[in-house]
């Protein structure tokens, strides 16, 4: 089945969530360059979409996870929390693991955090790694440059 409909959902719980921004713009603009028609929000979820979540997935309270699970097109959960026994913060929060266990997939930004969750039975974590896109540079070239050494400290 072609996804045609996707929603980026920033899950924030506090005022750390714009650390997620430049993540969401770089998911957003790989969707687009798919041509699928995309939406973001935050901390709402779209009935009629796949929902991509992004943020503070493991720190979401286990009402909003039971919103989430009932969604009838599902979720993908892009997670990017440290998840393993020495370090992580999965033992911390045993409920996390089934939430991703419900999701069509989980995309992680670590090979060690997909290891982690295929040696506990979930299949659907892929490695996805943070990227670059030239269409998200914001700093423009100045042009001339008249500094030779900058030292700054």
């Amino acid at each position: 089945m072609a996804i045609k409909k996707v929603n980026v959902a920033l899950a924030i719980i506090n005022e750390h969530g714009a650390m997620f921004h430049e993540l969401i713009a770089l998911v957003i603009d790989c969707l687009l360059q798919g041509g699928i028609d995309v939406t973001q929000t935050t901390n709402h979820f779209l009935p009629d979409r796949l929902n991509v979540i992004i943020g503070s997935t493991i720190f979401l309270p286990p009402e909003s996870l039971a919103k989430i699970r009932d969604l009838p097109k599902g979720y993908i959960v892009f997670q990017m929390e440290a998840l393993n026994s020495e370090r992580g913060h999965a033992s911390n929060y045993p409920g996390y693991i089934d939430f991703l266990r419900g999701a069509e997939q989980i995309w992680d930004y670590s090979l060690q955090n997909v290891r982690y969750l295929a040696q506990r039975g979930l299949t659907n974590a892929r490695y996805v790694p943070i990227g670059y896109s030239p269409r998200l540079d914001r700093i423009t070239d100045a042009g001339a440059h008249d500094i030779d050494i900058l030292f700054y400290g």
